[in-house]
């Protein structure tokens, strides 16, 4: 995963908004904001990222900070920024996606 993370950071276009949408497939027909459990196992796969269903809930699990079975852009935003760039947007907030 941090791989994963390292090489959308280093993409000089990287917008987590854009992660986000991309990960969260049913947003347009469910307009959900959220990311199921069933798209995060599909993102992971069509990166080539394969391993047992226990280690793939243990990571959804990272991401869901408030361990409500999805993952919110704020969800998303905190795990996927690293600890320099927090300290750099350490005074900013977050702004939530839509």
């Amino acid at each position: 995963m941090e791989l994963l993370k390292q090489e959308f950071q280093n993409s000089p276009n990287f917008d987590l908004h854009q992660a986000f949408e991309v990960i969260n497939r049913n947003n347009l027909a469910k307009n959900d904001n959220y990311i199921s459990l069933d798209e995060f196992k599909e993102i992971l796969r069509l990166h080539g990222i394969y391993t047992l269903d226990r280690d793939i809930v243990h990571l959804f699990n990272r991401f869901d900070k408030d361990r409500d079975g999805r993952i919110g852009f704020k969800d998303f935003a905190n795990e996927m920024i690293t600890v320099s760039q927090q300290k750099k947007v350490k005074h900013q907030e977050i702004i939530p996606y839509r």
